[in-house]
Formats: C-alpha cells, structure tokens, sequence
C-alpha cells in the first residue's frame, strides 16, 4: 500500500474512533462516582474491526471464561477465545445486522462473525428473548467491569501454550451456571 494511502487509511481510522469515542462517553461508565454501583446500569459499547458492526449492552455482564476447544482456536486463529455471557434484553444491535454472517460449526452451534472484515462475534443469538448468549469479549470497548472467569476444554488446548493463570480450570465445558443454559454440552 502506498505510504499516502496508509496515511489516509490511519486519519480515516483515528477519525471514526474520535467521532465513536464522542458519541459513546455520555452513556459509558456511569458506576459509583455517577451514583450507580460499577457493572450496574453501565453501557458497554462494542464493534467489529472495521466498526460496520456495532451494538450495546446495558446492565451486568455476565462471566467470562477463555475457551480452549479446537473449534474455538480455529475460528480466533488464536490459543482460545475469551466469550462473555449476555442476557438477550440487555443486548441492542446498532447497526450492521446485514453484515453478520453465520456458520453452523457444529449441530446446533452456530457462529457468527462479519462477512466485511472477519471479526469472530460469538454467538449472539439476535432472536433470543430468554436464553443468554456469548459474544467475544475482544469486540468490547474500555473496561467491562468483569474479570476471566476460567479456563475450560483445557485438555483440549493448543500444546503450544501454557495457561499462566491461577483461575479456575475445566478438563471440559464449564459446569451450569446461572443464567448460563447450555453450558456443559460437549465441544471438541
């Protein structure tokens, strides 16, 4: 790419981040020192890499955890994926609902990403009105509130890498939690 038009490339992008920066810090971080408690009536902002994607989640996030299956680290290019669990009510699409794309990796598994740039979502489930679903934490803008939960499938982790945490680690899906259906089914 010629050096002007990376330049033009690299203003494009440090504008567009100015302009969503600006829309977004009236609503972000209204934790204690706005009245509210931190992770309660927050709104978490977040898109895909080339922004065509964007949505919010009001209210508390749910777990996060890092998942080590094979099916995970092929669809990040990556060791594992980090997902964080969200109540369907507390999710709102913004724009780009044309741009998600969706791939059945497994029976009754689907996941999506944005046919534009490549971006891993998850798997939000835009239909939902009572299952939580998970969308990849790496598309939420500043900080969230939350911590990794732990580790699960990690018998199934790259051999490559080595978890340096202390959290909590799982041989296979993480046991049910609240708010969590589905968790515990086998992936590989």
């Amino acid at each position: 790419m010629p050096r002007v038009a990376r330049l033009e490339h690299a203003e494009r992008d440090r504008s567009w981040r100015a302009r969503a920066r600006r829309a977004t810090q009236p609503l972000r971080n209204r934790g204690p020192e706005a009245g509210g408690r931190a992770g309660e009536d927050a709104v978490i902002t977040g898109s895909c890499l080339c922004g065509g994607i964007r949505f919010e989640i009001t209210g508390k996030l749910g777990p996060m955890g890092a998942c080590h299956c094979s099916m995970c680290r092929k669809a990040t290019g990556s060791a594992f994926s980090v997902n964080a669990l969200v109540r369907p009510g507390y999710f709102r699409l913004l724009c780009g609902r044309e741009l998600i794309a969706r791939y059945e990796s497994s029976p009754g598994h689907v996941r999506c990403f944005c046919r534009r740039c490549g971006s891993t979502l998850g798997e939000p489930d835009l239909e939902a009105e009572d299952a939580s679903f998970t969308i990849a934490a790496g598309l939420l803008d500043g900080d969230v509130g939350r911590s990794l939960y732990g580790h699960e499938y990690v018998d199934s982790k790259a051999p490559w890498y080595e978890i340096a945490d202390d959290l909590r680690r799982f041989p296979e899906a993480f046991p049910p939690l609240p708010g969590r259906p589905g968790s515990g089914e086998p992936r590989s």
